[in-house]
């Protein structure tokens, strides 16, 4: 008898514990990393902090989206828009590396420091990854526990928005597309016998640009590196910019990162993920959330359509972690989390509690959930969800609580 299918997607919130940095913690990388442009008339403000100060500090995918799109307004080739828009005095800048001070900033300028930003975010991923499962081996084996369980009664695929290999080690045998030498070849996606995909939807660790002599030397070419403890080429700093349908500036990187991630998955392997995302969801029996923020549209849009399917309905459960005076979602939750939830995954608040229409089941904090180890979960059979508010780590050391949510 043939398993039933359960496509897992994990975002950020699943591998902080496994010592990978948080959306917060990224700033911090990029403006160790950002000192070859600093303000002219303050040398020991970086041109990255003075944007992320006039961005009132947003987080840093809006950050390389602001980046971006000023490059593109500064591209030459997109001179017509000055005529609609002025930047909003940009400040001189000293370029540290080639010893110019009080330099106008231009397009090069924004572009490279994209491009050092991006590799920066990688570099730090791909050190920390080394190591991160070594480190953490109790939390791992939890993890392979965790997936056993799911495992026992379902076929697992997994679609990541991380760039880590953790979920990759504890599914070694997961189809990435790429070939023992190293090659991506879409038709291993394609024509994969199982139901036991794993796509790195914004790039992996692994991912290298090495370029591949035999199909022409596409030297971008996005190739897979087994070591991490080996020489990378995948630096997007030195090599030319991939230029939008806009005018904006995008770098040649391993990774996507940013805002505008729409126009970065136009090349492989990606746009093959995103063609086969479409597919896993479809053919999935049961759905499975952890640490996903909801804040990726192109992800997002992708999932939608399963509330209207009426030839399937399909079980979802989320993992995620919030403290225990977090209002719940029948308690009137109303932040970029839940509205990104409501838009992927439709439900109704007021069927929302401890699965019946019981008020003494509804808790109107999170913290009545959190205390019992218990989720907060639909009590319409049609639109099933489920949450669990403790965390990921917790989640596994209870995998028969998520088991039953999905079956």
């Amino acid at each position: 008898m043939s398993k039933k299918r359960l496509l897992i997607v994990t975002g950020c919130g699943a591998s902080i514990d496994f010592g990978m940095p948080r959306v917060a913690e990224v700033n911090q990388i990029f403006e160790t990393n950002s000192r070859r442009y600093v303000l002219s008339n303050d040398p020991q403000t970086t041109l990255y902090q003075w944007i992320c100060n006039q961005a009132n500090n947003a987080n840093y995918e809006y950050l390389l989206y602001i980046i971006e799109v000023l490059a593109g307004y500064l591209n030459p080739a997109n001179s017509y828009l000055s005529n609609f828009l002025q930047p909003n005095n940009l400040p001189l800048v000293n370029d540290t590396v080639l010893h110019h001070n009080n330099q106008t900033i231009t397009s090069f300028d924004l572009s490279s420091l994209y491009n050092s930003l991006v590799d920066s975010l990688l570099d730090d991923f791909r050190e920390k990854s080394r190591d991160c499962i070594a480190n953490n081996t109790t939390f791992f084996s939890s993890l392979q526990s965790f997936l056993q369980c799911l495992n026992q009664e379902f076929d697992i695929s997994y679609v990541t928005t991380n760039h880590d290999n953790i979920l990759l080690s504890a599914l070694p045998d997961n189809v990435t597309g790429f070939d023992t030498n190293g090659s991506f070849d879409r038709s291993i996606l394609m024509n994969n016998p199982n139901w036991n995909y794993g796509i790195h939807l914004h790039g992996s660790v692994h991912f290298d640009m090495t370029g591949n002599i035999q199909r022409g030397y596409n030297m971008h070419e996005i190739r897979w590196n087994n070591d991490l403890s080996s020489n990378f080429s995948s630096n997007a700093s030195g090599r030319n910019w991939i230029f939008t349908r806009q005018g904006n500036p995008l770098p040649h990187s391993a990774i996507i990162a940013g805002i505008d991630k729409t126009n970065q998955i136009l090349k492989q392997p990606f746009l093959s993920y995103y063609m086969i995302l479409d597919k896993l969801i479809f053919e999935s029996d049961a759905i499975l959330f952890i640490g996903y923020g909801f804040q990726d549209d192109h992800l997002n849009n992708a999932f939608e359509f399963i509330r209207y399917d009426w030839d399937k309905i399909r079980k979802v459960a989320v993992v995620d972690y919030s403290d225990n005076n977090t209002a719940s979602l029948c308690g009137g939750r109303h932040d970029d989390w839940t509205i990104g939830l409501s838009k992927t995954i439709p439900f109704d608040s007021f069927n929302m509690g401890d699965g019946t229409k019981s008020l003494s089941g509804k808790h109107h904090t999170v913290g009545g959930y959190r205390q019992r180890c218990s989720v907060e979960k639909s009590s319409d059979s049609s639109h099933p969800l489920a949450i669990w508010y403790n965390g990921f780590t917790k989640a596994c050391n209870y995998p028969h609580v998520i088991l039953n949510e999905l079956l």
